[in-house]
Parts: structure tokens; sequence; C-alpha cells
């Protein structure tokens, strides 16, 4: 039988209960874990807390669905649903599109390069809180490919590909988060009030 190495399961004085407390040091393994465990914890304090790039909370949520549906969008030719284009809509690069795609488009002809339009124009308002066809991402991305009134809104879907159908939209609806300007009056008769709220 080999003997105890010194101050190894040595009791201390008091007993409770008929409980014996022994006085040894934590094993080795623990000791190496719980130091490992502050220094993995100060490490991702520094990145993900502290550090001023680094997106968390919803943040970090937007960018992620974003993320997603730009890849969903890269492999779908289809029209892309409303979820997709919201996740979509704040998106620098889509926003960038689809402001050009306006200015070379007749959209800035008959709605005016700001999107206001006015009495010698055609086009409704596009700044305000009023809208003819639905103010929603899909309502807007079908009424640009469709067209609308006998052609007075010319369809693009001929032209544009899905994606750039979704980019106008998109840079329609960062338009109207900038604020309402005022413009062309809304007809009452034709134009519902829906506020764009994404």
């Amino acid at each position: 039988m080999s003997e105890s190495a010194p101050n190894k399961d040595v009791p201390k004085e008091h007993v409770h209960d008929g409980i014996v407390e022994y006085d040894n040091d934590p094993p080795m393994w623990l000791t190496v874990t719980f130091f490992l465990t502050l220094v993995w914890g100060f490490g991702y304090l520094l990145t993900m807390h502290l550090s001023v790039g680094t997106k968390l909370g919803p943040e970090r949520l937007q960018a992620d669905l974003a993320a997603l549906a730009e890849w969903r969008a890269s492999k779908d030719t289809g029209p892309l649903d409303e979820a997709a284009m919201r996740a979509l809509s704040h998106a620098p690069n889509r926003i960038a599109r689809g402001e050009a795609l306006y200015a070379t488009t007749e959209c800035a002809t008959c709605h005016g390069v700001d999107g206001t339009s006015d009495a010698n124009r055609s086009g409704p308002n596009l700044r305000d809180r009023f809208w003819i066809h639905g103010s929603s991402m899909e309502e807007l991305a079908k009424i640009i490919s469709e067209g609308a009134n006998n052609n007075a809104m010319p369809a693009q879907n001929r032209k544009l590909s899905n994606q750039d159908i979704a980019n106008l939209a998109i840079y329609l609806v960062s338009l109207n988060r900038q604020g309402e300007r005022s413009g062309k009056p809304a007809d009452p008769v034709r134009e519902r009030e829906a506020l764009i709220t994404y």
C-alpha cells in the first residue's frame, strides 16, 4: 500500500453531521479548465461586446436575414417575395442599383427625378403616404413589372430582370424612409393612405 502525498487527504478539524471535509487542492485538469475559461471569456468580451465592428442583437439578425435573402435571390430567378425584399431593403448596393434604374427608365419621366411628381407629370407622387395599387414591396414590384392603367404605367418586365424590378421597389421604399415630400397632390378618388413603416 502506497503512502499518500504530504498534505493530501488531511481532514479539517471540524466535522459536521459526521461528514469529514478534506483540505485538498483541486485536480490539475479543473484548474487548467478554469483558467482557459477565463482567457476565453476575456477574448469573447473583447470581440463580441467591445469591438466596434461587431453587430449584435437586432442588427446582427437583420444582417443575417439580408445575407440569407441575397443568397436565395441569387439562386432563384422568379420574383422575390415580401419577406426577401424587406430583408434586402436596407442593402446599400440594392438601393444604389434601384436609384440608377429609376434615373434611366421611364420612372423619372412620369414621377419626377426625386419621385415627388408635379402637375405637369402623369405619375403620382411616390414620396407621400398615398398609393393607388398598394404600398407593400410585393405590390410595388408587381406594378413595376406588369404596369397599370392601360399602359399609362408601362410594364417593365420585358426590359428588366426580376432582380432589377425588386431593386426599383427597394429604392422607392428607401425614398419613403427619408420622409414625406410635398409634390403632386394625392387623388382621393384613386389613392388610399398606406404608410410604409419598414
